[in-house]
Formats: structure tokens, sequence, C-alpha cells
């Protein structure tokens, strides 16, 4: 279902699905395949009785029963005088599995260095803690999903995957935006998704700030008087033109 966070049941289906379900049922039985034979396609099995509303195969469908939707077939023979019922049954039954969300998540930039380690290096060891939680939890609602259906994985700015023991609780990084996926478990085990576990995703921004480096400054001391003032004031004129290019480096 999609979008995540806006789920009804209702999605939309590749005409390629439904047209799979008309061949194979086509193929089923070599009478159905007779030039005389006409096969029509419907989501209930009062309209595949009077052959009314047939889906059209050459379009995307759209369910409209949530979560799941029967496919029902009417095969007609229409011969030169009359139109006769060859067959009435369900053929096919359409699956909607539910997309866990993926919430915004947030966390806050910080200073290269501040942890006391090299302040050039680029590099921040980033609490994340309070991630799955933001990750997971409604923020209108303040309601987590289950965590124990749930698969989270996550995607450095290159593509890579990041293990999660590296991830959580804190993680050493550089600034970028990963990408984190949040998977579900099948609602319907034993019904294979052709496009895989349904997923959101959402990123992540690390910002790691550059530090200014004071360098040390010394400035030559002077006997007082030297500057050919009072010489027992306590006071002296220095040179202090290089002190912020020597402070900066």
């Amino acid at each position: 279902d999609s979008p995540a966070n806006n789920q009804d049941g209702i999605s939309v289906f590749s005409s390629d699905v439904i047209k799979e379900i008309n061949d194979k049922l086509i193929a089923s039985r070599a009478i159905f395949q007779d030039q005389n034979i006409r096969v029509t396609l419907h989501t209930q099995k009062d309209d595949a009785n009077t052959g009314n509303n047939p889906i059209d195969i050459s379009q995307n469908f759209t369910n409209i029963s949530p979560n799941t939707q029967e496919i029902w077939a009417l095969v007609e023979n229409n011969d030169l005088t009359e139109v006769s019922c060859e067959g009435l049954e369900k053929v096919g039954e359409l699956y909607v599995e539910p997309r866990p969300v993926a919430y915004p998540v947030t966390i806050e930039r910080q200073c290269d260095g501040s942890q006391g380690d090299d302040s050039q290096d680029g590099l921040y060891t980033f609490d994340t803690s309070s991630v799955i939680d933001q990750l997971l939890t409604d923020p209108a609602t303040g309601i987590k999903q289950d965590e124990s259906v749930l698969t989270i994985t996550y995607f450095n700015e290159d593509g890579s995957e990041i293990p999660s023991s590296d991830f959580s609780p804190n993680f050493l990084t550089t600034s970028q935006t990963i990408t984190i996926r949040v998977e579900i478990d099948p609602s319907y085990p034993d019904i294979v998704n052709p496009d895989g576990l349904c997923y959101d995703e959402t990123s992540l921004e690390f910002v790691v700030d550059d530090t200014p480096e004071a360098y040390p400054v010394t400035v030559e001391p002077k006997c007082d008087g030297e500057d050919g003032y009072d010489d027992n004031d306590g006071f002296n004129e220095f040179d202090t033109s290089n002190i912020t290019a020597t402070l900066l480096g």
C-alpha cells in the first residue's frame, strides 16, 4: 500500500498481473482457446454471473475491496445462434500488504573535536540510541510500530550498507546524509510478492562542523619604562600586529 503514511488497503496493480491471470486461465483448458470462447474477468461473483463490469485487462487495475481482492472469471461460448456459459469461477486473489512507515528523523549537528579527539579529522561519534524510536513512532499519536515484525537497514551516502552494530547506539561518521529503510514481514507468508518486502525509506543528515584552531601566541616581555615613559607605572607598549596571524596559524 502506498503512500506509507496514508494506507487504506487500496493499491494499483500492473496490467501485467491481470493479463497473467487471464492468460493462465485460457491456457488451462484447450476448449478455452477456441475462437468462439470469450473470457472476462470481474471483481465480484454477481458481476461475473451477469457479465457486467468486466475488468479492462489492458489497463492497470485498482482493487475495490481493501487488502484482498477476489478475481472472478466468466467463460462464454459464442456460436452463431446462442451464447452459453462454459464456466464461472474465482480464478485469483490479489493481496495488498501493509507498508511500514519511516517517520522523519533528525540528529543535532556537532563540532569536530568537541569530544576531545583530533579536531581536524572531520569525524564525530554521534549518539544514535534514540533514532529507532523517532523512526518508528508516529509523532502525531505517539504510537510506535511493532519492531518485532520490522527489519531496519542503514545505507551510507555512497549506497554501501552500514552494519546495525556499527550504527547504534553510537555512529562514527563524517558529514553525510544516510538512508534508512524499514521493511515489514509479509502478512501472507505463503504468498510471494514479486516486488519483495514492502518498505518505506527516510533520510538522516549528520553534520560535523569544522572547528577552528587557536595556535599558541607569545609576546616578548618588556621592561617597565622601555617604551620611554614612566618606568615605575607597570605599563608598557607591546607590538600586537602579528597576534592574529600567529593565532590562526
